[in-house]
């Protein structure tokens, strides 16, 4: 039999564990440490009860009572089948599911804090949607709609990435294309950057009062720099209109954060989007929209339809009590480490390698060095299917016409229309490792070593 002592031992234990939890449930705040996954589940466990599809005592008798057939999918979910939020408006407390509900709660209060913890401290309020960037900014464009029902234009510094223009489209708007000015570098290297005086230009001939906002971005594919926001901050309150941020994975980078941070404290944006995958590497689907002013966010809450998936929220909340506040931020330190890393060895292979100002996530590589157009499209299938190198990216300008919707881009991957030297993308993404950093340019070199070869073999033919 055990004695006193070691039951008090126990009993201590699980104390410890559930004053946890409560805590978590009466501050929502990030602890400073990360829990332990049996921590995780008991919290998962204590919301779920709080749902009624998850109580003895309760029978459904209305037309989506929380019932799901499948067992893997329930214990997929923990049993909380409910969602967040009810019919108008998505951070509203569900009566049926107050586990959920909590759960909710619990992630747009992470979701705030963990944003000011990465520099965003001017930052008053955030909500997470179980919705990808894009479709977050089409939702943050149509609030700003409500709130000015007159504007149907979009001022936007083009970026050749499909779901943030398609945001524009789909929420019904019209975009008006700003083109980057080309800043030439050494070499083969160069920078793409919005330019002022093309902002400025880009509205001559609009009535001011039918522009919605300015859509900037921060992180981009090189050698594309990340918008002036303070320049933009200020363009758009001369103007009188609304600014909104693509962020969608500007979070991991202290540059890009910092530019923001400036412009939130001048009030000069009014939402800000990024992706929970690729800043907080959970599963694809969810996403975080932020801004200075608290009424914004709730006008975006309310303009959700329909109650929404939980899961987004669920797993963002998951993944900050696993690291805690300590290793959320230590995460982000190394990725700058790995950054600087992935840079030097690649100048190593081909020192036409670059980063550009303010970008310090994606990598540019010059494949001028590589003659013929078929063999720069062949480095980048090799580095794919042969040497199984993915997110990697080999552009080049040839003119070639892509449509979205009803607009047509040249070479588009590259962000911009003119002929440019080619080249090679390499990110050094949140979560990689220097091990991965080893293999990726170790197989880089492999590549290019085969590549250069079958050139010196077709020119001695």
């Amino acid at each position: 039999m055990m004695n006193k002592e070691q039951k008090s031992t126990v009993r201590n234990v699980s104390k410890k564990v559930l004053n946890a939890i409560d805590e978590l449930f009466l501050k929502e705040k990030i602890p400073e440490d990360g829990w332990s996954e049996g921590m995780l589940i008991q919290f998962m466990e204590s919301l779920a009860a709080a749902d009624s599809n998850n109580k003895v005592d309760f029978v459904g008798a209305g037309e989506r009572e929380g019932r799901v057939f499948c067992p893997l999918v329930k214990r997929l979910h923990f049993g909380m089948s409910h969602g967040i939020g009810r019919s108008g408006n998505i951070v509203e407390t569900q009566p049926k599911a107050l586990g959920s509900s909590l759960l909710n709660s619990i992630s747009n209060n992470f979701a705030l804090e963990a944003l000011q913890l990465l520099g965003l401290e001017s930052c008053q309020k955030a909500v997470i949607l179980p919705v990808c960037t894009g479709m977050a900014l089409t939702l943050s464009l149509l609030t700003l709609k409500q709130m000015k029902p007159g504007a149907n234009y979009v001022i936007w510094s083009r970026i050749d990435q499909k779901s943030c223009f398609k945001s524009i489209l789909t929420a019904g708007l019209i975009p008006i294309v700003v083109e980057l000015k080309l800043i030439q570098g050494e070499n083969y290297q160069y920078e793409l950057a919005l330019g002022k005086e093309d902002l400025e230009a880009s509205i001559s001939g609009l009535d001011i009062s039918q522009i919605l906002c300015v859509m900037t971005t921060t992180s981009c594919f090189a050698p594309r720099r990340p918008d002036d926001l303070e320049m933009v901050s200020e363009f758009t309150k001369k103007h009188g209109i609304f600014h909104v941020v693509n962020n969608a994975y500007g979070l991991q980078s202290s540059s890009m954060t910092s530019g923001l941070e400036r412009s939130l404290s001048k009030n000069g944006v009014d939402f800000f989007v990024q992706s929970t995958d690729k800043n907080f590497l959970t599963p694809v689907g969810g996403s975080i929209v932020g801004s200075g002013r608290k009424e914004l966010i709730t006008a975006l809450g309310k303009m959700y339809p329909g109650r929404a998936s939980g899961v987004p929220s669920r797993d963002f909340v998951l993944t900050m009590l696993h690291l805690g506040k300590f290793k959320l931020k230590e995460t982000v330190q190394e990725r700058k480490k790995v950054n600087k890393k992935l840079l030097e060895e690649l100048q190593k292979i081909n020192p036409n390698t670059w980063q550009p100002e303010g970008n310090d996530i994606s990598i540019a590589m010059s494949l001028e060095h590589i003659k013929s157009n078929n063999l720069k499209s062949k480095f980048g299938a090799l580095l794919y299917s042969k040497y199984r190198v993915t997110g990697t990216r080999v552009l080049i300008s040839d003119g070639r016409a892509t449509k979205i919707g009803n607009y047509e881009f040249r070479n588009f991957g590259c962000h911009s229309n003119s002929s440019n030297p080619s080249y090679l993308t390499v990110a050094s993404g949140l979560g990689m490792t220097e091990e991965e950093v080893e293999k990726v340019v170790e197989r880089i070199k492999e590549v290019t070593d085969e590549i250069l070869q079958e050139q010196q073999k077709n020119e001695s033919q």
